[in-house]
């Protein structure tokens, strides 16, 4: 009877020895940020000769290298796990934390499974780190629009199903973000309605109670914003709410602007230029009073701090705005006390481009009576189509000065047009 308990109480130990999780948290739980269990490349027991990340001897230059295979797919992770540089578990390799159902791309698994290369795209981090395998899960790249529900025992896609919570061949996908929840924007900004009569909401809904209504150029500071279309913003010294189509960041009253110690008159150098009654680049041109053509002139009296703007003064006394770079004299941003340069000949702006690499696939936004399609990299020529939010384009090249794409939409792929950056965002809606 003794010699049989040995043997169970032995057999345990080995069981136990034999198991492996994944580090920071277990996927089991992985609302519980406090739970930590043992990892390939965790330090805490030296003495474990079956960790192929110990790292006991650091100067042993016999240590195998660790060969990886090359691979291209998407993966998230099951716990908040940490980035390493290299594939070892000496701490100061840490470099950062793939947070929970975070996806990126796996470009390559070392020979025995253990460790991933993962290709990290976040501000501040971008670079290629290594992660331990069994802390992910393929992203499953089928319908975006039908998520595993994570309230359901039975959903076979579901992380925390107990038949089968880590399962590396069932490929999962990871709660979609919830587009009404606000993120906070550190430090907060200054916005300004581009609209008339700008309902402004005790709650982020159609529905809910309006408090007032703001008129054109009103400047508010903006401390959140949602992905369903609403921000968060300060008026009165109260928060309430406002739908994000209306605002931009561009100060559209003009009030920052610089009065010139004597007007100046310049030529129109573009074939036709819109004549605004506000210095705004409105995508619906509501704010277009007239079009200017090719050789007229204007009368510059102020100019905005970054050069791109002169207000006018049309021979009635009326006040409006025209972009500076298609008027004579237009050099580049300028000093606002040397507003033309010194050159007064009639200029046309060239747009450099630079080939991509390799084609980048893009999204056009959610934008107000659809992202515009234009046939040359400037915003006064005939609109070639509209597009609705979410149309995929290939991005061939990208101007110098970051503000256009080149993109080809035509399955063809022989029409090159062109898309604002601004308009276009990578990951889809």
């Amino acid at each position: 009877m003794m010699l049989k308990k040995i043997l169970s109480f032995a057999l345990a130990l080995l069981i136990v020895g034999s198991m492996v999780a994944c580090n920071d948290k277990t996927p089991e739980n992985p609302e519980n940020p406090d739970t930590n269990t043992e990892q390939p490349g965790n330090n805490e027991n030296p003495d474990n000769n079956e960790n192929p990340d110990n790292n006991e001897n650091p100067d042993n230059n016999d240590k195998p290298e660790i060969v990886f295979t090359e691979v291209n797919e998407q993966v998230y992770a099951l716990v908040t796990v940490e980035l390493r540089r290299e594939p070892a578990a000496d701490v100061a390799n840490v470099a950062g934390e793939l947070r929970v159902n975070e996806v990126v791309t796996r470009i390559g698994v070392s020979e025995d499974g253990e460790w991933s290369k993962i290709r990290y795209e976040a501000a501040g981090l971008e670079g290629d780190y290594y992660v331990a395998s069994n802390c992910l899960a393929l992203y499953n790249t089928g319908d975006a629009n039908d998520p595993a529900d994570p309230e359901n025992p039975e959903n076979p896609e579901n992380p925390e199903n107990p038949e089968d919570p880590e399962d590396p061949e069932d490929p999962v996908t990871p709660p979609a973000p919830d587009p009404n929840e606000f993120v906070q924007i550190n430090p907060s900004e200054y916005v300004y309605v581009t609209t008339e009569a700008l309902n402004l909401r005790a709650e982020p809904s159609m529905s809910g109670q309006v408090v007032t209504k703001l008129s054109f150029g009103t400047k508010l500071e903006r401390i959140a914003k949602n992905e369903a279309g609403w921000s968060l913003v300060v008026y009165n010294d109260k928060q309430y709410y406002l739908s994000s189509d209306y605002l931009t960041t561009e100060d559209v009253t003009g009030s920052s602007f610089t009065a010139l110690e004597q007007s100046v008159t310049k030529t129109v150098t573009a074939d036709v230029l819109k004549k605004r009654t506000s210095p705004w680049m409105d995508p619906a041109d509501e704010n277009v009073a007239a079009y200017l053509n090719k050789g007229a002139t204007v009368n510059c009296v102020a100019i905005s701090p970054d050069g791109a703007w002169y207000r006018i003064q049309d021979v009635d006394g009326q006040y409006y705005y025209v972009g500076a770079k298609y008027l004579s004299g237009y050099v580049g941003p300028t000093n606002p006390s040397i507003p033309d340069g010194g050159n007064d000949e009639p200029t046309q702006p060239t747009v450099v481009f630079t080939t991509l690499t390799e084609p980048k696939l893009m999204y056009t936004i959610n934008k107000t009576g659809g992202v515009r399609v234009y046939s040359s990299p400037d915003v006064l020529t005939a609109t070639v189509t509209t597009l609705t939010v979410g149309t995929a384009v290939k991005c061939t090249a990208v101007s110098t000065d970051g503000e256009w794409f080149k993109v080809i939409l035509d399955s063809d792929q022989t029409s090159v047009l062109y898309i604002q950056v601004a308009d276009l965002q990578s990951g889809g809606k």
